[in-house]
């Protein structure tokens, strides 16, 4: 997380919207320079000092106007508690290419991240962390707690780790964590480094906690005694049922009531922020990278033609007077998700295939950086720059495409000797 540097929050309120009892109001809040998220705050209309809940939303395609959100945070306003919720980025008004972090359209800006040594995680995690700074400057907040759905719930439980302002989470329709690539759901959960579930992450759940599954299971391994676990079975998501588990978890542990009022749902368009602020993620980190071992994935060749042999890979036409081999590789983004999981760059393996290739190779931009970084002789005539920069890459180009931007050394961690071709 050290490698995004915040910003001073400068929020900016919109109209705040009545209902029995409380207020919710628009909001944005700027957490990295010319980055602002957008999000919304359900505020009691008595004056004093309330307990307060943090929501981070799933990817269910919306955030702050999403029922998982919505639920909740009505459900807990009507019980005299201060709720925030808030976007990540690449929802709602912050859907734009540049900030886009979501399922494959986000594995573009993923990977650019994971140049850069961070993540999306680490991303998420800082906008919760300004929700609690918000929370800090009203100055009438009791104790918090943070709780929400499904990638929601990845999100408060990692908070509570590295955050000692959350005093307990309630973790509705949870997932395994940490999250592996092949399971399913979005690669913006996972936590590099740490590919696949693990009991001991459980154990070490820092404060007290509510575990709800929608789907029968027995009580996950690894759990505190002292962590309450239900199966409430449903749909994926926030429902009722979780909803009055959660009022009582947090009436015990942060002193709301827990009384189960009506549904409230207010409109999307009652919420929209006028501000995300100007900067994308390619705005916030310089990407570096370092060389991993090589393991190739497997590929095919196609020939055709007569002549001396050349190896193409990428969107390059056949030379004419030549024998042309083109190269492809059943690469998915499963495969890429999972790479930038285990810390593993996806380009050395792409590298590694080139490098079994027995001859002169021509490629466009994004295969000539996969060759380049495995130390191979690549025809002259190509549309890509050499050598490559972080600022040659864009959307169009493969997400590998980002571990190839030239070697940045800092004193925290020098880049390893590279590996030998072959």
């Amino acid at each position: 997380m050290d490698v995004l540097e915040r910003a001073p929050l400068k929020p900016v309120r919109g109209e705040a919207l009545p209902y029995d009892g409380y207020t919710v109001t628009p909001l944005s809040l700027q957490v990295f320079p010319e980055f602002r998220i957008s999000g919304a705050i359900w505020e009691p209309e008595n004056k004093g000092e309330h307990p307060a809940v943090l929501l981070a939303h799933g990817h269910f395609g919306q955030g702050k106007s999403s029922g998982e959100v919505q639920a909740p945070a009505h459900a807990l306003a009507a019980n005299g508690y201060v709720v925030l919720a808030l976007d990540t980025p690449g929802v709602e008004e912050g859907d734009t290419p540049g900030r886009q972090i979501h399922f494959d359209g986000g594995a573009h800006n993923r990977a650019l991240l994971a140049a850069a040594d961070t993540s999306a995680m680490a991303v998420q995690l800082h906008g919760l962390q300004a929700g609690l700074d918000y929370l800090d400057e009203r100055g009438d907040s009791g104790k918090i707690g943070v709780t929400g759905a499904s990638g929601g719930s990845v999100q408060a439980l990692y908070l509570s780790f590295i955050d000692p302002r959350v005093d307990a989470v309630a973790l509705a329709s949870f997932v395994p964590m940490p999250r592996e690539a092949r399971a399913g759901g979005c690669a913006c959960d996972a936590l590099p480094g740490w590919p696949g579930p693990d009991p001991a992450l459980y154990a070490a759940t820092p404060v007290p906690s509510l575990w709800l599954s929608e789907v029968q299971q027995d009580r996950p391994a690894g759990l505190p005694r002292s962590a309450e676990f239900l199966v409430l079975e449903g749909p994926h998501g926030y429902e009722a049922p979780m909803v009055a588990a959660m009022l009582d978890f947090f009436g015990d542990e942060l002193g709301g009531s827990s009384k189960m009022p009506e549904p409230v749902h207010t409109p999307s368009n009652l919420l929209v922020s006028q501000d995300v602020g100007s900067a994308g993620l390619r705005d916030l980190v310089q990407p570096r990278y370092w060389p991993y071992e090589k393991r190739g994935y497997m590929h095919e060749l196609t020939c055709s033609g007569h002549g001396p042999l050349v190896y193409t890979a990428g969107d390059v036409l056949p030379l004419e007077g030549h024998k042309t081999c083109a190269v492809t590789l059943a690469l998915t983004h499963v495969d890429l998700d999972e790479a930038l999981i285990r810390q593993e760059p996806s380009i050395d393996r792409v590298g590694a295939a080139l490098s079994s290739l027995d001859g002169p190779l021509h490629a466009d931009r994004a295969w000539g950086l996969a060759a380049e970084r495995a130390g191979l002789q690549v025809g002259q005539d190509l549309t890509w720059t050499n050598p490559i920069t972080c600022a040659d890459i864009t959307p169009q180009d493969p997400p590998w495409a980002w571990a190839g931007c030239r070697l940045r050394a800092t004193p925290e961690r020098p880049p390893e000797a590279p590996v030998e071709p072959g």
